[in-house]
């Protein structure tokens, strides 16, 4: 359902995102927004002094969404006018999710825009990551 804040989107996105659930506001049954993933340190022994200042969370990816159903989880990334990039982080963020045991490893990855070029939707169905339009 709409909120008042979505941490970690920008504007377009959230525009996105809420004309999304507003045509399938029954689509999933739980989301996470923002989720940090992966380890931003090359050096295990730096993490202490990096989650002492912040810095590890900063350097994080984060997924802008992480969506359920009965059956399945979809990890999405929204992004207006996508382009290539747009499938490597969905792509990246999925994977980096599923080795840190934290989705089942038949999560989805995919894109939610407004703009699924024809390109886009080739290389998208290529790399098997969907994609939702707003």
């Amino acid at each position: 359902e709409k909120m008042a804040k979505y941490p970690g989107m920008r504007p377009r996105d959230v525009v996105l995102w809420e004309g999304f659930i507003k045509a399938h506001p029954d689509a999933f049954l739980s989301v996470i927004y923002d989720a940090h993933v992966g380890d931003p340190s090359a050096e295990p022994e730096a993490h202490d002094a990096m989650r002492a200042t912040g810095a590890f969370d900063v350097c994080q990816w984060c997924v802008d969404v992480i969506a359920k159903t009965h059956d399945m989880t979809y990890v999405i990334e929204i992004k207006p006018n996508a382009g290539a990039g747009a499938l490597g982080q969905a792509l990246a963020y999925t994977k980096i999710l599923i080795s840190e045991h934290r989705v089942p490893n038949t999560a989805v990855p995919v894109v939610l825009t407004d703009t699924p070029t024809p390109i886009l939707q080739t290389a998208a169905r290529l790399l098997r990551v969907l994609i939702f339009e707003a």
